[in-house]
């Protein structure tokens, strides 16, 4: 497990509930990397940097189209991506805060 900090520069993760993680890497380190899974999580605003991070973007862009698995929790399916386009046609889920935005809701 390989957990990434796409705040430029830093390693230190501030997550929605206050938890603080120091992240092993930098995502520009590891954007060039091949991952069996890319799991984001989720949170306000966490789920914004995410959306903001083109080196994840990227990733996670290729990992859909290489037939790889991804994977969102909470706000970041639909933030990040449903608003980059990347779950277009699929079916997914997020938290009930956010679900109402998704267009398929037979999995809500």
């Amino acid at each position: 497990v390989t957990v990434a900090s796409v705040k430029p520069g830093s390693l230190q993760v501030k997550c929605a509930r206050g938890c603080n993680l120091v992240a092993d890497t930098l995502i520009g380190d590891v954007a060039a990397q091949t991952f069996d899974l890319i799991a984001c999580p989720g949170g306000m605003p966490g789920a914004e940097h995410l959306r903001d991070c083109a080196d994840l973007e990227n990733m996670v862009v290729a990992q859909r189209d290489a037939g790889r698995m991804y994977a969102a929790v909470c706000a970041t399916p639909v933030v990040f991506f449903q608003g980059k386009g990347i779950i277009d046609g699929k079916k997914a889920t997020a938290h009930p805060a956010f679900s109402d935005k998704l267009p398929d809701q037979s999995v809500v």
